[in-house]
């Protein structure tokens, strides 16, 4: 019982995740359509431009919402504990040996 909540939480959270997806592409083709119309040549959008509109978008809902400061402060600790992980450690040296 314990372990099927954070999975539907999960499984809800990609959802949304999807879903936002969606609608940055359905967006775009549309903007395309438009614009071959017009007679212009079409843009297929790449999957590096897809994840930068969805994490501008995440940052926009972070920031309506007031969340997006806790968000940044866990993403720079998260990052700092990654940085400090691979810090390679420091060897003793000549001058480091007691005497």
């Amino acid at each position: 019982m314990s372990l099927s909540i954070p999975l539907q939480d999960k499984q809800l959270k990609a959802g949304s995740v999807k879903r936002t997806d969606a609608d940055i592409l359905r967006n775009h083709k549309k903007k395309e359509r438009e614009a071959a119309k017009q007679g212009k040549q079409p843009y297929y959008l790449k999957r590096s431009d897809l994840r930068e509109q969805s994490l501008i978008e995440q940052y926009n809902q972070l920031k309506a919402s007031g969340k997006l400061e806790k968000f940044l402060k866990d993403r720079r600790k998260k990052n700092a504990a990654k940085d400090h992980r691979y810090m390679p450690y420091r060897r003793p040296g000549k001058d480091d040996q007691p005497e």
